[in-house]
């Protein structure tokens, strides 16, 4: 209280005064069960059910649509596959599922490496990524499985996040081509230590040069192109039906939230625990031999992809120019649910 308020009052009714400021402030801070029934109640909300339940968070400025197919338009992707150690790649896939064996390279397993540039998204706008996936079996059917994945803007990376359990972080990344010479870096900032850079550490970089092309989406109606080993080990095509079709990349991400509070489900647990199926759909696209690839990684104790996936050859490098590209969470599911 100002002195001029206070002055002559007694000093046991200043300190009633005082002791009931600091309970009204104790039950605004504590919602005081006491004081409830005295709180002032001011208008209703008015944000429906209907629209907080189907828009991502936040409601009233959703990052992302959450109702409609995504189309990509003009694309590179350049994916660079490569062995690594079985039992180390086999450690970052879920339970439940099984490495691609590799016949002709026992104890290795393959991975990929995958940098691409989408010029444009008519639902999220144009962005970059880089992605590690590992080929897995699951109930005889062959995915993708992403444990690491990186892009540059707050939109793809929480449309990935909550729909498709893409683990991603937001990086730094570049693909640049010249000709038919491709580069690219990503890299991230850091917590533990000092670079060169005071914000970004790298942590993969690649080169690459586009050949010969291999095919082309649509796929042929009648005759479907015949790859040679190690292209059939990386690009699944499906047979023949007599109609012209989509080239189909099915990946998987493992999906989780946590839980709140106290109890089996509580902070340490997750409420949602799920690997989902999501279908890739290439509908426009020309996919060429890449040559002369280089890929590095660089340790990071934030984004250890150097540490469990060591480098030891380079199988193939694949380069694709697409026109188009779909992806509709409509056509998503979950394969597996570990909670239920």
């Amino acid at each position: 209280m100002k002195a001029g308020i206070t002055k002559g009052l007694p000093k046991m009714k200043i300190a009633t005064l005082a002791r009931f400021a600091l309970a009204f402030a104790l039950m605004l801070l504590f919602g005081n069960l006491g004081f409830a029934d005295e709180l002032p109640i001011g208008a209703a909300g008015t944000l429906k059910k209907e629209v907080f339940t189907s828009e991502a968070m936040p409601a009233i400025a959703p990052p992302y649509p959450t109702d409609v197919p995504y189309v990509y338009r003009n694309l590179d992707m350049v994916l660079i596959a490569f062995t690594t150690d079985e039992q180390t790649a086999a450690s970052v896939v879920p339970e439940g599922f099984n490495l691609l064996k590799i016949p002709q390279l026992p104890g290795q397993a393959s991975v990929m490496a995958i940098f691409a540039k989408y010029r444009g998204n008519d639902q999220i706008g144009p962005y970059m990524e880089t992605i590690i996936s590992v080929p897995v079996v699951f109930n005889g059917h062959l995915y993708l499985y992403v444990p690491f994945i990186y892009v540059d803007t707050d939109a793809a990376l929480l449309a990935g996040r909550e729909f498709g359990g893409y683990p991603k972080k937001i990086a730094d990344i570049t693909l640049q081509n010249y000709g038919a010479e491709y580069k690219g870096a990503m890299s991230r900032s850091t917590m533990h230590e000092k670079t060169p850079s005071s914000k970004f550490s790298d942590i993969m970089s690649m080169t690459a040069k586009r050949g010969g092309k291999l095919f082309s989406v649509p796929l042929p109606a009648t005759k479907m192109p015949e790859l040679p080993f190690p292209y059939n080990q990386i690009l699944i095509l499906p047979p023949a039906n007599g109609r012209p079709q989509d080239f189909i990349l099915e990946t998987t991400g493992l999906r989780r939230f946590p839980g709140v509070g106290a109890g089996p489900k509580g902070v340490v647990s997750a409420q949602v625990l799920e690997v989902v199926d999501t279908p890739w759909v290439v509908s426009k696209a020309d996919l060429y031999v890449g040559k002369d690839a280089s890929l590095d990684f660089y340790p990071s104790k934030e984004d250890p992809i150097a540490q469990y996936f060591p480098i030891h050859t380079i199988l193939a490098t694949i380069i694709m120019q697409a026109e188009v590209m779909t992806v509709d969470a409509k056509n998503w599911k979950v394969v597996k649910d570990y909670l239920h």
